[in-house]
């Protein structure tokens, strides 16, 4: 079997990186992994094994997207097996697009992979793309062999809301991989320098993630924790406006979020929409109690005793109230057993389904 994918994750450039190393495992038995990559720097082509890297540059989203068109469809043609190559692309926008359009070209299976909640009213009202992007996402899903999600919340979310008018069979959940057992070995990080209690978010700094509302709430709660602090891991565009937030405290990227997580009081992720939700996953491996609005796999992970749910959404006295329920909490936190999952049971999940692309063609 041969696999074309999709994808606008640079780091698979990086010999050493997490991507690198699934990119290298979901390899394993197949014939060959072709990845083109659009990316805004160029990169040399890399060959590992089997797995062939492409990058598609471009300095802007447009010239990205001519870009991808041209070297995708030139890599394919070079790979394409009828009956024993499938396609796949990490979104239902551009990079699906792309795929779909091979894919009508060639007569070949193509899965396309969601990992974030379109179907939000929240996503597609938060600026004209992502309206765009949610009308071109129905289009490119209702072609698909196969639709891939990270979790039931997120395929309920597709098919509940009228989002999509396919059956339950097409749409297939494969979980992230989280390494719990990492995580849990992980050493805490002592954080108290910086203040308490420590609420950490380890987020993009962007509109979707509601980092300023976190600001502002804990800022108002400063009167009643005088030395709190919302500290958070990431980067973005409102780095600049968190700033003027005395209580924010920011590291930047880092690569050893669980240290981070274990040395916090609470984990906070207050985000308006989310497909998945990693960290939830990782802050429940570090026993950290989470507060977080009921987006992705939080309403499957947080039962009350290892942490709140928000009651509501983008709602400031909601988001303060969830805050000083957890920082008040007199009980101790309960935290669920983990179920370990090993990285070799989503590799064979996807493979499979990339068989049964196939098995339809």
């Amino acid at each position: 079997m041969k696999v074309f994918m999709i994808s606008s994750d640079a780091s698979i450039f990086d010999s050493q990186s997490d991507a690198r190393l699934r990119m290298r495992a979901l390899s394993q038995g197949l014939e060959n992994l072709t990845i083109v990559v659009s990316t805004k720097q160029k990169y040399k082509s890399v060959t590992d094994g089997v797995v062939q890297i492409v990058a598609a540059a471009g300095s802007n989203k447009f010239l990205r997207f001519v870009k991808l068109c041209f070297v995708a469809h030139a890599q394919f043609n070079k790979i394409y097996e009828f009956g024993n190559t499938v396609i796949t692309a990490q979104d239902p926008f551009e990079h699906g697009l792309v795929a779909a359009l091979l894919a009508m070209i060639k007569n070949a299976p193509v899965e396309i992979q969601v990992h974030t909640d379109v179907a939000s009213p929240y996503f597609k009202n938060e600026n004209l793309l992502n309206q765009l992007r949610a009308w071109l996402a129905k289009i490119i899903l209702s072609r698909a062999t196969y639709i891939r999600v990270v979790s039931e919340s997120l395929k309920k979310s597709l098919i509940n809301g009228n989002f999509l008018q396919l059956p339950e069979n097409k749409i297939k959940i494969i979980p992230i991989f989280v390494d719990t057992k990492k995580i849990q070995a992980a050493v805490p990080l002592n954080l108290q320098n910086f203040g308490h209690p420590i609420i950490y978010m380890a987020s993009r700094l962007t509109a979707e993630k509601q980092v300023v509302q976190a600001a502002r709430v804990i800022q108002k709660m400063k009167a009643q924790f005088p030395d709190i602090v919302l500290l958070i891991s990431g980067d973005g565009p409102l780095k600049n406006e968190l700033m003027k937030f005395s209580c924010v405290t920011l590291t930047g990227f880092v690569p050893n979020v669980e240290s981070y997580m274990k040395g916090s009081d609470i984990y906070l992720l207050n985000s308006l929409y989310e497909g998945y939700g990693r960290t939830l996953k990782m802050a429940s491996a570090a026993e950290v109690p989470i507060v977080s609005t009921p987006v992705g796999i939080a309403p499957e992970i947080i039962t009350g005793e290892n942490g709140i749910l928000i009651a509501k959404i983008a709602n400031d006295e909601a988001l303060e109230q969830a805050l000083m329920n957890a920082l008040q909490r007199k009980t101790p936190w309960i935290f669920q057993e983990i179920i370990h999952a090993e990285a070799e049971d989503t590799i064979t999940k996807q493979q499979s389904l990339w068989r049964e692309c196939l098995n339809l063609q």
